[in-house]
């Protein structure tokens, strides 16, 4: 009411002034300027002004908007930037630019919120992702490295079954150049001690068949194991002439009853030598835990051992190999692999031979190992009782079916 009453004063004031002017033709500029700061000022303290109406009411729906905008973001994190991007065009030029001009509303125009809201959250999922979880994967990656679960599986190694042919110097019997103590003959096992300046061999016969050991002629023991059964073994003590002959120097005979048939199998002798400190040995104590049964066993040992490479290579015909040969040196032939398997087998109670013969008009060494149950382990198909390997056919990626199948004529049984 008051600032319609000051306006009426000034319209007669202002006509009163033109009439004079149109009279005199004098100006009154200050009066003019004075009068809009008056009314510049009346705007500016929030009261009704002159010609604000339509600037007013857009500026009043947009502050309304914006007010009621606070409300409505509030929960945008749980909403997703569509519904946001949905309000953009209905914004006009002017809304944005009225809305700019509230200076009460410290919140951008819709368009700002949608991209700060977008950016910001971008930004702490840019780093969050990058730094939190690098360090739990870490974590994850190394608590895992640390783990060693083939190893904690089998936390204590199996007890090795040391079975050494031994030799007693004390009962040995002289016999010529030669001692020899027969006292476990009927265990499956015969000891011989030579000293001689020249080459010595030792036969030993059983009926048709004839094994010839290279032995040391210091006074080193030498242990034969009584492979073929019982029966009489004559031990036959053979000194080099010349060349590859020989003759005898001395012999024993001996009648073998075997209290039990698998004890040569079962032991370490000169020929088939192994120990607790062989590291085939303790690789079969190792694999031992966990198994159900000696065919699991095999099963899991020929596993190991045929990932070793096959390779091709001549050996002198006195050529004995350590049982650890194969896995020192990271490949073999037929030798180390069937002597190796037997120690393995041997140290953990499994009755193994070393058989040598013909395979396919071929020199060739392989297994004969002892389950008392079947099963088929790691591809590997054994039946109660005796049972081929060869590790030489698998290691070169054949099948134990194709092993199988090859012609085979046994000569010696180590």
């Amino acid at each position: 009411m008051k600032n319609g009453f000051i306006i009426m004063i000034a319209s007669a004031i202002i006509s009163i002034l033109s009439v004079f002017n149109w009279m005199t033709g004098a100006e009154v500029p200050m009066l003019e300027l004075d009068l809009k700061r008056v009314i510049s000022a009346e705007s500016e303290d929030g009261r009704e002004t002159v010609n604000n109406i339509t600037e007013t009411e857009p500026a009043t729906e947009t502050a309304a908007h914006v007010e009621q905008t606070p409300a409505e973001t509030a929960p945008a994190p749980e909403t997703t930037a569509v519904k946001e991007t949905e309000a953009v065009p209905e914004t006009s030029a002017a809304h944005v630019e009225a809305t700019a001009s509230v200076e009460p509303v410290s919140v951008p125009t819709t368009e700002a919120v949608t991209e700060a809201q977008t950016a910001a959250p971008t930004a702490a999922q840019t780093e969050a992702p990058t730094e939190a979880p690098i360090e739990p994967a870490t974590e994850a990656v190394t608590e895992p490295a640390v783990v060693t679960a083939p190893t904690e599986a089998i936390p204590a190694a199996a007890p090795i079954l040391e079975r050494a042919a031994g030799y007693s110097g004390e009962i040995a019997t002289n016999v010529g150049e030669a001692k020899f103590d027969v006292s476990h003959v009927n265990e499956g096992w015969v000891g011989v001690s030579v000293k001689s300046d020249v080459r010595i061999k030792i036969q030993v016969i059983h009926g048709d068949i004839k094994k010839n050991y290279d032995t040391v002629a210091d006074g080193t023991p030498f242990t034969i194991n009584l492979a073929d059964g019982n029966g009489e073994y004559r031990i036959r003590v053979m000194k080099n002439t010349e060349g590859v002959k020989y003759v005898q120097m001395t012999d024993v005979r001996v009648n073998a009853q075997l209290t039990n048939e698998f004890t040569p199998f079962l032991v370490s002798d000169s020929y088939v030598n192994w120990s607790a400190a062989n590291v085939c040995v303790q690789k079969a104590a190792q694999l031992r835990p966990g198994t159900g049964s000696d065919a699991e066993l095999v099963g899991r040992i020929v596993d190991y051992l045929k990932q070793f490479p096959y390779e091709i290579r001549e050996v002198p015909s006195t050529y004995v190999p350590n049982p650890d040969t194969l896995i020192n040196n990271g490949k073999g032939f037929c030798m180390e692999y069937a002597f190796t398997l037997a120690a393995m087998c041997r140290s953990q109670g499994i009755p193994t031979k070393v058989i040598y013969g013909d395979v396919s008009g071929s020199y060739h060494a392989w297994n004969e190992v002892y389950v008392p149950t079947g099963g088929t382990y790691y591809g590997i198909t054994l039946n109660a009782g005796w049972n081929m390997i060869d590790v030489t056919y698998l290691a070169y990626g054949r099948s134990q079916a194709e092993a199988n199948a090859v012609p085979r004529v046994p000569k010696t049984v180590r």
